[in-house]
């Protein structure tokens, strides 16, 4: 491999930084409702558990779509998958911003939940295209704490803003975020380096057949079978629902 015709590092994080500003955003979404907690319930006349389930509809959708996700990064691309997802989840903080009752609430979190879920992995593949692999380690570790930041947005900043404009306003206004980097992923963004002329740091095998679907569930088939990605789900599983449980 040609040193001189990898990517520059730093179109490499720009790239990666892209999809992270969308993964932010969904940790931003994951943990808003319980900042706006007396809002909602006085908007929706809702119980402490009625909006506690409303909240954990972003969860239901989220958790659904992982493997769909990782099945159409492969198939998709990063690209599309990532614009898709945040067109989708403009449109499903829209749709929350506006809705007069629980039920359509309760939609817009699923519409958001599903479509931000494919940020985290689209993040992930870009970062093991675009970016030298001794950096991966590095990469994955500003994803969380990406992630993290979305999550102190959400609180104080939030609050702050909920008082002075009302919930439906600022929930309204950040529905603008996730279409702004969607246009700028789709005009900026690309799968692999090869798309702009430079050497990629993965190497290209052709599938064995033109059925690239199949070629994914198999992918997911072996992933399955492998035994230690049941033990290494156990205890990342364990951390994330503690925390999650008191956001």
């Amino acid at each position: 491999m040609n040193q001189l015709n990898l990517p520059p590092a730093r179109l490499g994080w720009t790239i990666w930084g892209l999809a992270a500003a969308f993964y932010l955003f969904g940790f931003f979404q994951r943990v808003a409702p319980g900042v706006m907690t007396a809002e909602l319930s006085a908007d929706f006349a809702l119980s402490a558990s009625a909006l506690g389930n409303l909240s954990a509809f972003y969860f239901y959708s989220y958790v659904a779509m992982q493997i769909p996700t990782g099945i159409l990064a492969d198939i998709w691309g990063p690209r599309r998958l990532l614009t898709t997802g945040a067109m989708l989840a403009g449109i499903g903080s829209l749709f929350f911003a506006l809705s007069d009752g629980f039920i359509f609430a309760a939609v817009g979190r699923l519409l958001i939940g599903a479509s931000v879920s494919v940020a985290f992995i689209c993040m992930l593949k870009l970062a093991n295209h675009w970016l030298n692999p001794k950096q991966f380690a590095l990469a994955s570790g500003m994803a969380l704490v990406t992630g993290i930041i979305g999550a102190v947005f959400a609180g104080v900043p939030l609050h702050l803003l909920v008082e002075a404009y009302g919930w439906r306003t600022v929930m309204g206004a950040a529905s603008i975020f996730p279409v702004i980097i969607g246009l700028i992923i789709w005009f900026t963004v690309r799968d692999d380096p090869l798309e702009k002329g430079f050497e990629s740091y993965v190497n290209h095998e052709p599938p064995a057949d033109d059925k690239p679907f199949l070629h994914a569930i198999k992918g997911l088939k072996e992933v399955l079978a492998y035994r230690n990605t049941w033990l290494l789900a156990i205890v990342p599983g364990g951390v994330v629902g503690s925390i999650l449980s008191f956001a």
